[in-house]
Order: C-alpha cells, then structure tokens, then sequence
C-alpha cells in the first residue's frame, strides 16, 4: 500500500479533470518504488501507463466535472473508485510467486533467487527483526549461495567456455538445493505467515492429507565413474523406477570416512539431504583412495523419518 500516493490522488480526484493527471502522476511515482519493495510486478507496469493515456482523453471529453470519467475509473480503479469517498490507499497485485523455481530459465531463475534473497535478508535484519527463528549463519549461507550463482551466471552472458557454462550449471544446482533445504526448515515455520510466504516468493502450499511415516527406506547405486567424486543414485527398495514414494519429500543421506565398517548409523556424522536422485558428493585430492560408507532414509514432507536402509560403502576415486 501507498498511502502518499493514494492521498494525492483523493485530493485531486473531486476538484476538476483538470487536475486528474496530476492523480496518474501520483500514481507513476508510487509504481516507481514498487520494483525496490517487491521486485515482481511487471503486470503492473503495463496497468498504469494505459490510465495515463486514458485520463486525458476522459477529462478532454467532459471538462465540466470528474464525475463525468468514468473510463478513466475503469483504468484506475483503486484512485477513481475509492478517491471521492473513503480516501483509500491504492493497491498494486504482485505478480503470482512460484514455487517451481526449478522450472525457471535461467536469466528469470536470476531474478527471483536475488528478490527472495533480499526479502529474507529484510526479515531478518536491522535491531528488530520481524523473523527471530533464522540463524545469522543459515542467512549468510543464502546469500552466499545465490552470490555464488548470480556471478557464475553474469559470466555466460558474453562469450564464455564450456567450462564457465558448466560451472554455472553446477552454482544453479547448489543454489536449488539451498533453496530447497532453506524453505523447509525456515519458510514451511510457524513464525512465517501465508502473506510473508508469499512475499518471499513462492506459492502458499496445497493442502496436504495427514503425512505417515515412511514404510520403505531406500536402495542405492554408486557410480565412481568421475575422479575425486561418487554419485549415489537411489531409489525405493524394490522399486523399477527412481520415483519417490507418495508423501515422501526426499531422501536423507548420513555418511562418514572411516577405517573400519561402522556398527550404525549412528557413526556416520555428516548429514545431507536431496529431494531428487542423484546425489553427489565431492572430495579433495588427499581424500582419494579412503572408503565412505553412508545410509539413506525417506523423510517426509512434515519430517516424519523412515527407515533406515543398509550400509553401503565406496572407495573414493
């Protein structure tokens, strides 16, 4: 809402036609802060020029009074409908969030990664933020994983190499994943809102039947075709195809470097979590030659954990 803008245009609105384009000028200027505050509203944009051309012609026509515009109320209706009587603030609609950010080209996957970036950033900054429960560290990693892609994705907007273009591939992968990771343990929260969900960018989620705790664990495929790398493909034990279960978000992978065969899961301390196969974990030059071994489980949408599948292991190439 803009209060400013809507008070210059109920001032002017009831005086005479005259002055009905110093009301679009009003409104221009108040659609001019929009870009900064939401960084989504291109539909918007094409909405208030067209009131410029048609106040004119309205007030042209009928020089007597405003009461006699109605078509310039048709281009602007917020500032024409509400102006006279209540002095109503006027409204811009944002351009619908998405949520499949996955499905997004890369120039608009941009775009939208910088915009729910700086809205977080905004949430959580300053001396009284409106959101408490993010980390400093968790809001810094976000940042940092969208630098990380708006840079390598700056590079292939000239002449580039193939190498820059697949490390762009590669920052766009890390950053979904970060997103993904991000919006579930601080987005889908208590403290967050429908309307703030939405601000930050994503669809609010559909209603969902009650989540169980998965029944299957996962079965996994280990492909050390790449140096210093293992790609561990999975899917739901006994499974043809490596779709997911119903209900279940993703899967959880626990693994560890160690000399000796682990009594559990337990040993194993480091945790990722992917949504889709493959996953892929990266290592030095001094690392090779060592064995990992991992586990995999389902988790669901609201963190309800399956099972526990076996232990594998690999040797690092």
């Amino acid at each position: 809402m803009f209060p400013a803008a809507a008070a210059a245009a109920n001032s002017a609105a009831p005086e005479a036609c005259g002055t009905v384009p110093e009301a679009y000028d009003a409104v221009s200027e108040a659609y001019g802060a929009v870009p900064e505050a939401y960084g989504a509203v291109p539909e918007a944009s094409g909405a208030v020029p067209e009131a410029s051309g048609a106040v004119p012609e309205a007030c042209n026509a009928a020089p007597e009074a405003c009461g006699a515009v109605p078509e310039a109320c048709g281009a602007v209706p917020e500032a024409c409908n509400t102006a006279p009587e209540t002095g109503g603030a006027l409204i811009f609609i944002k351009e619908k969030p998405m949520n499949r950010y996955s499905k997004m080209k890369d120039g608009a996957f941009d775009v939208w990664f910088g915009n729910m970036v700086q809205y977080v950033s905004k949430m959580t900054g300053g001396s009284a933020p409106e959101w408490t429960h993010i980390p400093a560290e968790e809001t810094a990693a976000l940042n940092a994983s969208y630098t990380a892609w708006h840079t390598a994705y700056q590079a292939t907007l000239t002449p580039h190499t193939p190498g820059q273009t697949a490390a762009k591939n590669e920052a766009r992968k890390a950053g979904e994943k970060e997103i993904s990771s991000f919006y579930r343990r601080f987005i889908e929260h208590p403290a967050v809102t429908l309307e703030q969900l939405m601000d930050a960018g994503f669809q609010p989620p559909s209603p969902r039947t009650p989540d169980a705790e998965p029944v299957t664990y996962p079965e996994a495929e280990v492909d050390s075709s790449i140096i210093r790398q293992l790609t561990i493909h999975f899917r739901d034990k006994g499974a043809a195809s490596r779709a997911k279960p119903p209900k279940v978000h993703g899967a959880e992978i626990r693994w560890a470097i160690l000399d000796r065969e682990p009594v559990d899961e337990t040993e194993l301390t480091s945790s990722d979590f992917d949504t889709a196969t493959p996953f892929t974990l990266t290592f030095t030059e001094s690392q090779r030659g060592k064995r990992v071994y991992f586990v995999l489980r389902w988790e669901s949408h609201t963190n309800l954990k399956g099972p526990w599948s076996e232990i594998y292991n690999a040797v690092i190439p």
